[in-house]
């Protein structure tokens, strides 16, 4: 039972992770298009919907799914999972 959300969690950061590095691609480029970069990239990969911040080198991003356990879904509607990802420095 927790197994299920925990295994969940694991999966819903590693979809995070590559949204936010997505967007990060962008950012040297094309600041102003980097966190639509990484929306669209979202959607159209997981079909999930991103809060997105970018400010200077680096862009955060916020997902969320249902709870996939019916019991524990009554006290936590929601899994959430948060990734920052930027340029990397030439210093």
């Amino acid at each position: 039972m927790v197994a299920e959300v925990l295994v969940a969690q694991q999966r819903l950061n590693t979809k995070a992770e590559s949204i936010a590095l997505a967007g990060a691609q962008e950012l040297e480029f094309d600041f102003d298009n980097s966190c639509s970069l990484a929306k669209q990239f979202g959607f159209l990969n997981f079909g999930l919907t991103v809060e997105c911040a970018a400010q200077g080198t680096s862009i955060e991003i916020s997902i969320s799914e249902p709870n996939p356990n019916q019991l524990l879904s009554a006290f936590l509607p929601n899994i959430q999972a948060s990734s920052r990802a930027g340029i990397a420095s030439d210093e």
